[in-house]
């Protein structure tokens, strides 16, 4: 019987020495329960396009122009800017390289907002100046299937305070 509680406190201690070594291996607990760090990011492909557009309805600037594909400016009632369609399934032509150029240099700032296949209705040119000549935006509002560009000014407002030093 000796024995058998000599081995339970062998234990305890053993579990009670691991804890105190986890405890002093993770300093910083709070990144575990802040907002936007890579342990919360959702990696699915599912696009949330309300939570999305939402975030940048919020951050639009008074001139910004917003290229999306129809029918997702329906998330944008009310929003102050200009909001440029570029068609989807029924569309006769893909959004070329020469149309964003055009709008880019036609508006001084603004946003592109693609979702899931929005790729499709792009000409690869464009797609490739978007990712080459805009700032990608990486909020944990925008993740997944969602991608958002910005270009000019149209600098968003941080999601989360920096933390005090």
């Amino acid at each position: 019987m000796a024995a058998a509680k000599a081995g339970l406190s062998r234990r305890r201690r053993s579990c009670l020495n691991q804890m105190i070594v986890a405890l002093l291996v993770l300093p910083d607990y709070g990144y575990f329960w802040s907002g936007d760090t890579t342990y919360h990011r959702d990696t699915t492909q599912v696009a949330d396009y309300r939570k999305a557009l939402a975030y940048v309805k919020k951050n639009l600037k008074l001139g910004d122009l917003l290229i999306t594909r129809h029918f997702r400016d329906y998330y944008l009632s009310g929003a102050n800017a200009n909001i440029y369609d570029f068609g989807g399934e029924r569309a006769q032509t893909d959004l070329s390289l020469a149309t964003v150029q055009s709008l880019v240099q036609q508006n001084p700032h603004g946003w592109v907002v693609l979702f899931d296949n929005d790729d499709q209705f792009l000409s690869n040119q464009a797609l490739d100046y978007i990712k080459n000549n805009m700032t990608a935006t990486d909020v944990s509002a925008i993740r997944g299937a969602a991608k958002a560009y910005r270009w000019g000014n149209a600098q968003p407002q941080p999601t989360t305070q920096p933390a005090a030093q």
